[in-house]
C-alpha cells in the first residue's frame, strides 16, 4: 500500500468529517439562538452536536474495515482459482516456544531479498517480547532469523533444509549457507 496517498486520503476524510461535525454543531447553536429553549436543552444539544465528529469517525472506520475485509476475500477468490498450490507436501514438527525462520529462493513461494538491514527490532527486544511464544517468521532479511532455533529453507514449494542456523552454516554446500554468503553474513 502506498503510504503517502493513504495519509493524504485519511487527512482529507478527517477534514470532511470535522467539517460535517462543525456544521451540525453550528446548526444546534443556531437552533438554540432562534428557538430559545431552556439552558438544559441547549447544553444537551450542543454536547451531542460536539460528539457527532466521534460518531461519524467511528462509523466510517467500521465501514472501511468491513470493506477492506470483503476486498481481501474477493482477492483470495480471484487469485486462487486455477493456480497451482505453492507449497507441496510441506510437513514438519515445530515444538512449543520454538522460533522458526522460513526462507527461500524465488520460486519457493517466498522471495529471498539479498539486501540486509532495515529498521527491525533488536535481538534483545525480540527475545523479551516473544520469549515464550512459538514464532514462525517469513524472513526477507536473513539477519533477522540468525538467532532462531531452526531455519526452514524452501525451494520449489518443498522443504530443502530444516535445522538450526549454526548447523546449516557449517555445510558450505547447503542452500542456507549460500544465501547467507550472498547476504554477506558468512
Amino acid at each position: 500500500m502506498a503510504f503517502y496517498p493513504s495519509v493524504i486520503s485519511n487527512r482529507f476524510l478527517d477534514i470532511c468529517l470535522q467539517s460535517l461535525g462543525n456544521f451540525v454543531t453550528f446548526l444546534a447553536a443556531l437552533f438554540a439562538v432562534i428557538s430559545r429553549p431552556s439552558a438544559g436543552v441547549v447544553g444537551l444539544s450542543l454536547t451531542y452536536a460536539l460528539n457527532m465528529f466521534d460518531a461519524f469517525n467511528y462509523v466510517v472506520e467500521q465501514i472501511s474495515a468491513v470493506e477492506t475485509d470483503v476486498v481481501a476475500i474477493e482477492r483470495i477468490k480471484e487469485y486462487r482459482e486455477g493456480l497451482d498450490l505453492v507449497l507441496k507436501g510441506v510437513t514438519c514438527q515445530i515444538e512449543s516456544g520454538e522460533k522458526v525462520g522460513i526462507v527461500g529462493r524465488t520460486g519457493a513461494g517466498l522471495e529471498h531479498v539479498i539486501s540486509e538491514g532495515g529498521e527491525n527490532l533488536s535481538v534483545g527486544q525480540r527475545q523479551l517480547e516473544f520469549q515464550d511464544c512459538t514464532v514462525l517468521t517469513i524472513a526477507h532479511r536473513l539477519n533477522t532469523i540468525m538467532d532462531y532455533n531452526r531455519v526452514m529453507v524452501l525451494d520449489n514449494g518443498e522443504i530443502q533444509e530444516f535445522d538450526s542456523p549454526a548447523v546449516l552454516l557449517q555445510d558450505s554446500t547447503s542452500v542456507f549457507y549460500n544465501m547467507a554468503k550472498d547476504a554477506g553474513l558468512v
